[in-house]
């Protein structure tokens, strides 16, 4: 499995500033470590804004058929 570098991300994070709605999925996705499934289900409530933190972590699953 490959991973970006800090160095790389932050490249890429440069290049999507101007997609607000990539740019932040990307920085909860790099900076917490949380997978896809777990991003997808985050939901208002996930977020604890006076404490800075995210919780009541589910996930997302779908079958292909």
């Amino acid at each position: 499995m490959n991973f970006w570098t800090k160095d790389e991300y932050l490249r890429f994070s440069d290049a999507t500033v101007d997609a607000p709605r990539t740019f932040v999925i990307f920085e909860v996705l790099y900076w917490t470590g949380i997978r896809e499934g777990e991003l997808l289900a985050l939901t208002p409530d996930s977020f604890d804004w006076k404490k800075s933190t995210i919780a009541g972590l589910a996930t997302v699953c779908w079958t292909v058929s």
